[in-house]
């Protein structure tokens, strides 16, 4: 009879973890990452760049510093609301702004997501590059 106990207990147990795996994997499951260019330079001038191959920043003064804003649209074209982390790495993640909550995007709403390149004064002319990461899952708490 113990052994019977113990069998039952254990297919139990595995069927449990299962479910539980399923429904953890469709909770919370990664829909989709978007990668995104991201360039800045500092100079000795202004500048501006309305290309569309990468999130160009334009140029700031090394000398007095300075701000950049640019944003991302996203479209949810899911049936179900989407969560989007925003990611920054390479050379201009340290001076990269970006929502630090996620943000909750319901079914086919459309938003745009500020990001911003902040530059100390410097005399230090440079290039930063790197790369902008949205890191869209599936809502757990606001399935729709």
């Amino acid at each position: 009879m113990n052994t019977k106990n113990t069998i039952l207990t254990l297919l139990t147990t595995i069927v449990a973890c299962i479910f539980l795996t399923i429904i953890a994997y469709n909770s919370v499951v990664v829909v989709e990452t978007i990668y995104f260019d991201a360039h800045l330079n500092v100079s000795d001038h202004l500048g501006f760049n309305n290309d569309i191959d990468k999130i160009y920043f334009g140029s700031v003064i090394a000398q007095m510093g300075g701000v950049s804003e640019r944003a991302v649209i996203y479209m949810n074209t899911n049936n179900f609301t989407v969560m989007i982390k925003v990611k920054a790495t390479g050379d201009i993640a340290p001076y990269l702004t970006a929502p630090k909550q996620d943000i909750i995007v319901e079914p086919q709403e459309i938003i745009k997501i500020p990001l911003k390149v902040q530059i100390l004064p410097t005399n230090e002319y440079k290039e930063l590059n790197g790369i902008v990461t949205l890191n869209v899952k599936r809502d757990l708490f606001n399935n729709n």
